[in-house]
């Protein structure tokens, strides 16, 4: 093999692989095993197209529009592997010449161990610190910069990088003549490379670009598979139900909610679903990194056990891998290097509950007799349930109050959690007086733990989703994260847990999840029924939507768009999705036959004052197409973007009529009468509809918002059921607004990606 041809998008890709730079890890063994070899690498990288010609090995990225840039390892002139180097120390000159290059594309500056020769086309590279050359001249790499440069041009390429020495010899006094038959081979190869290489990136964009849907939900019914699990993989999807090979067939780019009693065959779908999408992978030689995520570790190695019977090679396939795991193992080794195991309750994410239950079984035998004589002025509801409820039931319902009330919502400030409406199937503390002796109970339990100097399984959540909701994690989640994640008994899990999820995978373009749930037997938010989730997040139904739950008042793009929000934080496992299962709209034969693009929008603009203006000219133009003003509503994000909007339209003279509590129908009627545009904040447009509505100041670090005194987690949690709320009040035009200087708000980042919001 003479030389190893990189173009641009594959170097920018290749250097996000921290793995592949180390003989410690097995993408590194197996990257230079194959470079010595001179065999194509089976390496996992994603959106990278390996092809081996006669003389060269070619690692190519998706390309775009435009000039191509190359960079071209000269394998014969630099005697790169053919020398006294070291597996590692090869892998860390590629890497060091793969960033240099980065930089030198992007006109970055450089570190003092790279520098650009002024007097020539020439870099030179010190890819080791100069105390452990083992000569008395450093090593250095020589790099061409732009050889062969006006013919290459006329070819399209723009800025060629040729490495053509690598060694200790101290620089010659002489003009150097670099030999360029290994660029010219790589450059006469790469119009066949590259071509196959289109090929290649097509055919993977036509596999995923069937019709994206927010969310598949599966019904396993009554269906109950047999007693058969000695069966192998092929001989089980030949008795599989229908619901069943619709969850086996289901592009796991979308995410998808299987539901069904105990005994229904759950998890048995996601164990043969994992299965198939590493065979289909095998198959098209992709790469596929999957976790099969469980509740405890005994229901860990029972899988494990059940998926070597279906496949026994489920375990050792070399592209492909699949982890079980509990949740628990997967926050312990993101947080390894941040708390010991001395510091953590038990390992077990059960014995960790069990010992949280123990520690406020405590509290309660210590402290709550003292508390309810020490409050006389709680509710009488509060103090009947403390006496009436079985104990083991109070420790339950006080665990869940701890876990995602007081640390998950308030991050353990009482003037948060004091704010924060209670749950209808928690505890029915209705006072701040009752709030108070709730806290000082838990106060009471957190004291156990500042004394043992120990972290309790939600301190550990709350960690993880703080350490992964970073930069770092975005930039490393591309290489570490996951390409598929199951989860089983996902109504085992707080919100806390569930919080954690989406950050687990590579992208954010799409939520590569499937998890099974039955909601009889969850608990805290997940218990919550239909009825109720719906009044508190999305408004009161009438009898007839109760009846007919898949009919739904607004367009189709709009009730995407509202289902795709879900998927943006923990509610995409709450009972509230269930509704998106079979659709029916409601559609005009004017919309139909207008040929009109509904698609939600989402307009970012270089101010604020631009945001008010134009979203009352765009109201103005409803105006002329029939719709009233008071079928209007603008919505305000911001006490600052309120208090500019009611400003202009004072100014402007244009009529408007203000929200100020939760589905005012009075003033909504009033706003009718008089011909006026509504406006409101978004806490108060519940149980109200529109034809037209418009979100201002939806953008990042607006939605979610920052605060000092409720934790981030909550304000993820509070954004999207925001948005949610506000966006399915429409039943035909949804517009959101947002500042360009402040970028796309994340809560939206899912329904942009996937074409439900249409970018302005």
């Amino acid at each position: 093999m003479k030389y190893i041809c990189f173009n641009r998008p594959a170097v920018e890709n290749i250097i996000l692989h921290r793995d592949i730079f180390s003989t410690e890890f097995q993408q590194g063994q197996e990257l230079i095993r194959s470079l010595r070899a001179s065999e194509l690498p089976k390496v996992s990288t994603s959106n990278i197209y390996f092809s081996k010609e006669p003389n060269g090995l070619f690692f190519v990225g998706e390309q775009g529009a435009g000039d191509a840039n190359i960079l071209v390892i000269d394998l014969e002139q630099s005697k790169l592997l053919g020398g006294r180097l070291s597996d590692q120390e090869i892998l860390q000159i590629l890497q060091k010449t793969l960033r240099f290059a980065v930089r030198y594309w992007n006109g970055l500056g450089f570190p003092d161990s790279e520098r650009i020769l002024t007097e020539s086309q020439k870099a030179v590279l010190f890819p080791f610190p100069f105390s452990v050359s083992r000569l008395s001249a450093p090593f250095k790499i020589l790099i061409e910069r732009e050889a062969d440069n006006k013919r290459l041009k006329e070819r399209g390429f723009a800025k060629t990088l040729l490495l053509y020495k690598a060694n200790y010899e101290a620089a010659p006094s002489y003009p150097e003549q670099v030999t360029l038959g290994s660029l010219r081979a790589a450059v006469e190869s790469w119009r066949g490379v590259h071509a196959q290489s289109v090929a290649f990136f097509a055919s993977k964009k036509q596999a995923s670009s069937e019709t994206v849907t927010p969310i598949n939900i599966v019904d396993l019914g009554q269906f109950r598979p047999e007693n058969a699990y000695r069966q192998d993989c092929d001989q089980w999807l030949q008795r599989l139900s229908l619901p069943q090979m619709k969850v086996i067939n289901s592009d796991i780019a979308t995410p998808t909610r299987i539901q069904g009693a105990a005994g229904t065959g759950k998890t048995l779908t996601l164990m043969l679903k994992a299965i198939v999408e590493m065979r289909k992978a095998k198959a098209q030689s992709m790469p596929l990194k999957s976790v099969f995520i469980t509740h405890s570790s005994a229901t860990r190695d029972a899988i494990k056990n059940e998926l070597t019977i279906i496949d026994n090679d489920v375990f050792n396939y070399r592209e492909q891998s699949l982890d079980v795991k509990t949740l628990y193992e997967i926050f312990l080794d993101i947080l390894h290097s941040d708390v010991s195991l001395d510091e953590i309750v038990e390992r077990e994410a059960e014995d960790a509950k069990l010992m949280q239950e123990m520690y406020i079984e405590q509290c309660c035998n210590d402290h709550l007799d003292i508390l309810l004589k020490t409050f006389p002025t709680i509710s009488s509801g509060l103090r009947s349930f403390f006496y009436n409820t079985d104990r083991y039931v109070l420790i339950k319902i006080l665990s869940h109050e701890f876990s995602v009330q007081i640390k998950g919502k308030a991050a353990g400030y009482f003037d948060s959690y004091k704010r924060i409406p209670s749950l209808s199937t928690g505890i029915p503390a209705l006072t701040e007086i009752d709030k108070h002796l709730i806290y000082r109970l838990f106060s009471e339990y957190q004291s156990i733990f500042d004394k043992t100097r120990q972290f309790d399984a939600d301190d550990i959540a709350i960690s993880v989703f703080s350490k992964l909701n970073t930069p770092i994690w975005r930039r490393r989640r591309i290489v570490e994260g996951y390409d598929y994640i199951l989860m089983d008994e996902t109504h085992l899990f707080n919100l806390n847990e569930l919080q954690t999820i989406h950050f687990l995978s590579k992208h954010t373009e799409s939520i590569p999840l499937i998890f099974s749930i039955d909601s009889a037997q969850a608990i805290g938010e997940l218990a919550w029924d239909e009825d109720e989730i719906t009044n508190e997040i999305g408004g009161k139904r009438s009898i007839a939507d109760h009846k007919m739950q898949t009919v739904f008042r607004s367009t189709s793009e709009i009730v995407k768009l509202s289902a795709s929000i879900l998927m943006s934080g923990s509610q995409i496992f709450s009972n509230i999705i269930a509704k998106y299962n079979e659709l029916s709209f409601v559609e005009s034969s004017d919309d139909i036959r207008s040929g009109e693009d509904r698609t939600p929008r989402y307009v970012l603009c270089d101010s604020d004052q631009t945001i008010v203006e134009r979203s009352i000219k765009i109201s103005d133009e409803y105006l002329k197409r029939g719709i009233k003003r008071s079928d209007i509503c603008l919505i305000c994000y911001s006490d600052e973007m309120l208090v500019l909007l009611r400003f202009y339209l004072a100014e402007q003279q244009i009529p408007f009529i203000e929200i100020l509590k939760r589905g005012d129908i009075n003033t909504r009627r009033k706003a009718s009468s008089e011909n006026k545009y509504i406006i409101a904040r978004p806490e108060y447009v519940g149980g109200l509809e529109f034809e037209s509505v418009a979100l201002l100041g939806v953008d990042k670090g607006r939605v979610p918002g920052i605060g000092n005194d409720v934790s981030e987690l909550y304000f993820i949690y509070l954004a999207i059921n925001k948005l949610y709320v506000s966006v399915s009040r429409a039943r035909k035009h949804v517009t959101i607004w947002g500042d360009i200087n402040r970028g796309i708000s994340p809560c939206l980042e899912y329904a942009v990606n996937n074409k439900f919001l249409k970018i302005e």
